[in-house]
């Protein structure tokens, strides 16, 4: 549960900033911005062990593993084959 914010190089070498929302009640919101574009999702999140579990309105899932480091959520995102350090915001 929180608000977080990471940094990412990805996609033809560009900076993305991603931005995740988790709220108490099992809801998600998250968005991301490059000089590719600005996306944005929401849906309803679950945490099994150490993944974290994102499905969003369109009932499309990803699975992401995370750990704690001290105040950062540290998060591997597979499909952009990069681990992000979040930091709370």
């Amino acid at each position: 549960v929180g608000s977080w914010s990471g940094v990412v190089q990805a996609g033809y070498g560009y900076e993305t900033e991603m931005y995740l929302d988790l709220f108490p009640d099992g809801r998600f919101t998250s968005s991301s911005s490059s000089a590719m574009g600005y996306a944005e999702s929401s849906g309803t999140y679950q945490v099994q062990g150490n993944v974290l579990v994102l499905r969003n309105e369109y009932g499309q899932s990803e699975n992401y593993q995370f750990r704690r480091s001290g105040e950062n959520l540290i998060v591997t995102m597979p499909q952009l084959g990069a681990e992000v350090v979040m930091s709370p915001y």
